[in-house]
């Protein structure tokens, strides 16, 4: 029952295919590294990622690997797709869904996320991102839903392009979970990107995430670097 509920929920998923138009569609395919320094265990993961993007489409798939020292290693499945909708000139709405299967685990898990954004000048963007979750193995119910009101900002830099986001703060607005507080603060995300074209369809990416837990009150670090050709 539950292989079929999860076959379902995959079908629905790939059906916002069809709201996709015939435009230039690009492969784009990507290896990186991702380390955290603070983590007890597992300090690195490695990612190879695939996207297709099409029009106003697009879809990836990505596997997590993590190496962990005297523990069984984890291992991760995601499948993404979103469509994107132009609401006027300077804004827009995307609706992404991502289905997770952790494979150490034999779980799966899927989130809905409406993302609403407004243009401004100096490539300067600004809105939120609403994250649902609904589903886990074979039950599909709203476990919990988040509101993460971003800011992000690009610029050209040298050869490349500086990207800076900030989430602040992330809200837990619902869980199903008695223990756990409706209406709650959770986290502040920093984020500093670079992307840097080594050709016409090699880039080469970095990032550092500064996620600081309201709850706990503790920061954390996460460096990635990967690599990206576009075909």
């Amino acid at each position: 029952m539950c292989a079929l509920r999860s076959s379902v929920l995959i079908a629905a998923t790939a059906l916002l295919t069809g709201l996709s138009i015939h435009t230039q569609a690009d492969w784009y395919a990507s290896f990186s590294t991702e380390y955290q320094p603070e983590a007890q265990s597992g300090h690195y993961a490695y990612k190879p990622l695939l996207q297709y993007t099409e029009g106003n489409f697009g879809t990836y798939l990505e596997y997590v690997y993590v190496p962990r020292n005297g523990l069984d290693n984890g291992k991760n499945l995601t499948w993404q797709v979103e469509y994107k909708w132009k609401l006027s000139e300077s804004s827009s709405l995307k609706l992404v869904h991502e289905f997770d299967r952790t494979i150490d685990t034999n779980t799966e898990s899927a989130e809905l996320t409406p993302k609403f954004y407004t243009s401004f000048d100096n490539g300067l963007k600004a809105g939120f991102e609403l994250e649902i979750d609904y589903y886990l193995d074979g039950d599909f119910e709203i476990r919990e839903i988040e509101i993460e009101p971003t800011i992000k900002w690009s610029q050209s830099l040298g050869e490349g392009k500086l990207n800076l986001e900030l989430e602040a703060p992330t809200m837990r607005l619902y869980s199903n979970d008695d223990s756990i507080k409706d209406f709650e603060f959770e986290e502040v995300l920093p984020i500093i990107g670079y992307d840097h074209p080594l050709s016409k369809n090699l880039t080469l990416h970095t990032l550092l995430e500064l996620p600081y837990d309201l709850q706990e009150d503790d920061f954390d670090t996460i460096i990635t670097i990967g690599l990206g050709v576009t075909f």
